[in-house]
C-alpha cells in the first residue's frame, strides 16, 4: 500500500543531531524484535525471518516514494539500506517519513496474524506484549524528539507537527485518542486529512476537512443512539438533532443559547468565511492562523461531543 505525504517539503527542513540518529536506530530495531518478532509464532515466508520480511516491505514503499532504488547505499539487506538511511539523510522529511512507515507497519504487524488463515483456524490473538511494547517504543522515540527539539510526535499512524505543546496536550491527541475508536472512522480520516492539508500549507483545503469532520462526529453519534437525520444534514440541523435528543444535561440545556452559539458560530461559520462559497473576482488565500484555529477548535468541540455521548445516557 502506497501512502501519501503529508509534510511540506519547502518548510520542514531542519536538522538532526547524530545523537538523535543512533537512538533512532536503536528504538527502530527494539521495534522490530519487540512488537514485529513477537507479533509472529511463525514466519510468514519459509526460511524468511518476520524481520526480513518488515524490512522490505517497508523498503519498498518507500524507495518508490523517494525515487530511489536504494535509500542509504547500502545493497546488502533492506534493513542495512534503511538504518543507514536514518543515519545519513540530510533530508529531514524523508528521514520523518521513515520513521512514520517503520511504525504505522509495525502496528499493523499486531494485528497481521490473527487476520490470516492460520491466525483464524487456530485463533491467534494479538500479544499484549507487543501492544504494550508499542505503547512504550512510542513514548520513548517521541521523548527523544522532544529532547532534542525536533517538533514532531508520532500519534495515531502520523508524525505530527507540535506547533505547541499544550495544544498538542491537550487537543490534538486527546482527539486523535477519541477518534481512534471505529464508530468515528469517517471523523477521524477527516479530522487527519485537515491535518494534512494544514501541514502542507493548504489552508482553505484544511478547513473543508475541519467541517466535514465535526459534521461526521455528530452523524456518528446519532448513528451509534440511532437518532433520524439525513446524510446531506449541515452542522446547524445536526446540532437541533443532538439538543433535541437530549444529548446535552440539563443544567446545559439552561444556557442553551450559549452553548448553541458555540458550536454554530465555530467551524462552520470559519469554513463559509474563508473558503466555503465561491470567492469572485479576488482570489481568497486561507490564513495559517485560522486554519490552526478551526483545527484546535474542531478538536475541542469533537473532545466535547464525544464525552457528552459517553456520560449522557
Amino acid at each position: 500500500m502506497l501512502l501519501k505525504k503529508n509534510l511540506h517539503p519547502s518548510q520542514e527542513r531542519f536538522n538532526v543531531p547524530q545523537k538523535l540518529r543512533v537512538r533512532i536506530v536503536k528504538i527502530v530495531r527494539l521495534l522490530v524484535e519487540d512488537v514485529v518478532i513477537e507479533s509472529y509464532p511463525f514466519a510468514p515466508h519459509l526460511f524468511e525471518s518476520p524481520a526480513n520480511d518488515f524490512y522490505q516491505r517497508v523498503h519498498n514503499v518507500l524507495s518508490y516514494e523517494f525515487g530511489e532504488f536504494n535509500l542509504g547505499g547500502s545493497v546488502n539487506s533492506a534493513e542495512e539500506d534503511i538504518l543507514n538511511f536514518l543515519l545519513k539523510t540530510q533530508n529531514s522529511e524523508q528521514l520523518l517519513r521513515t520513521v512514520e512507515h517503520l511504525f504505522r507497519f509495525a502496528y499493523e504487524e499486531i494485528f497481521a496474524c490473527e487476520k490470516t488463515r492460520v491466525g483464524e483456524q487456530f485463533g491467534i490473538s494479538p500479544s499484549k506484549h507487543a501492544i504494550n511494547s508499542f505503547d512504550e517504543i512510542v513514548k520513548e522515540l517521541n521523548q527523544n524528539f522532544n529532547e532534542n527539539s525536533i517538533s514532531y510526535q508520532y500519534e495515531s499512524g502520523r508524525m505530527i507537527r507540535v506547533d505547541s505543546q499544550f495544544t498538542h496536550q491537550e487537543i490534538i491527541k486527546p482527539v486523535l485518542t477519541v477518534l481512534a475508536d471505529p464508530i468515528y472512522k469517517g471523523a477521524n480520516e477527516e479530522f487527519l486529512s485537515a491535518y494534512d492539508h494544514y501541514q502542507a500549507g493548504r489552508y482553505k483545503e484544511s478547513i473543508n476537512e475541519c467541517l466535514k469532520a465535526f459534521e461526521s462526529c455528530m452523524k456518528s453519534i446519532c448513528e451509534k443512539r440511532k437518532w433520524n437525520y439525513n446524510q446531506t444534514d449541515a452542522a446547524k440541523k445536526l446540532i437541533d438533532v443532538l439538543f433535541n435528543q437530549g444529548l446535552f444535561p440539563e443544567y446545559m440545556v439552561s444556557q442553551f443559547g450559549g452553548v448553541r452559539s458555540i458550536l454554530e458560530s465555530g467551524v462552520p461559520t470559519i469554513r463559509n468565511k474563508q473558503s466555503g462559497h465561491g470567492q469572485g473576482p479576488k482570489v481568497i488565500y486561507g490564513q495559517k492562523h485560522m486554519a490552526q484555529y478551526a483545527l484546535n477548535l474542531t478538536g475541542s468541540n469533537i473532545i466535547f461531543l464525544a464525552d457528552l455521548e459517553r456520560d449522557t445516557r
